[in-house]
Formats: structure tokens, C-alpha cells, sequence
């Protein structure tokens, strides 16, 4: 039984930290929906327009890609594509 008291005696420091963690302020529950689809390719466009260049290919690409699988119902294939691009948007920005 000597392994079994380490074990529990390393357990308990990590249950305490877990504990005394603060909770998040604000929970956002994300689904796979045409109204998330429609909200990222929304913020999209105004990240778009904010800048005065034309917006890059790739992300061109992938915002288009996002649009068209969310309107055909792969919304979840859509919404990886437009997230991405709206990251890479946001990361344009901050290296300007």
C-alpha cells in the first residue's frame, strides 16, 4: 500500500489548484449553425473593410469556401473556413 499514499498525496495538491481557479465571467456556447455561419462571414466583412487593401487570396479563398459550404449545409466545414479566415484577417492587422 506505500504506492497508494503517493498517489493520493499527489493527487490532493492538484485537486486544491484546480478549486482555486477563478470561473470565466462570461460563458458562449458556440453551435454549428447557419447563424453562427452567417455571424463569422459577417464579422468577416467588416474586418475586410476596416482595411483599405484588398484582402489577401488566401483568405479571400477561404471566406468564400466557408460562405459556400454553409449555404449548401456542411456548416461545420463552413464555419472552420471562416474562422480561419477571419483569424488570419486579425492577424493581418496587428502585423500592419
Amino acid at each position: 500500500m506505500p504506492g497508494f499514499h503517493r498517489v493520493v498525496l499527489f493527487s490532493l495538491p492538484l485537486m486544491f489548484l484546480t478549486s482555486v481557479t477563478p470561473a470565466q465571467d462570461t460563458v458562449h456556447v458556440i453551435t454549428d449553425s447557419v447563424a453562427y455561419c452567417n455571424q463569422l462571414a459577417n464579422q468577416l466583412a467588416d474586418a475586410l473593410r476596416a482595411t483599405s487593401q484588398k484582402p489577401p487570396e488566401r483568405i479571400q479563398i477561404l471566406a468564400d469556401a466557408g460562405k459556400r459550404l454553409c449555404q449548401q449545409g456542411e456548416i461545420h466545414g463552413g464555419i472552420l473556413r471562416l474562422r480561419r479566415a477571419l483569424m488570419l484577417a486579425h492577424q493581418g492587422e496587428t502585423q500592419d
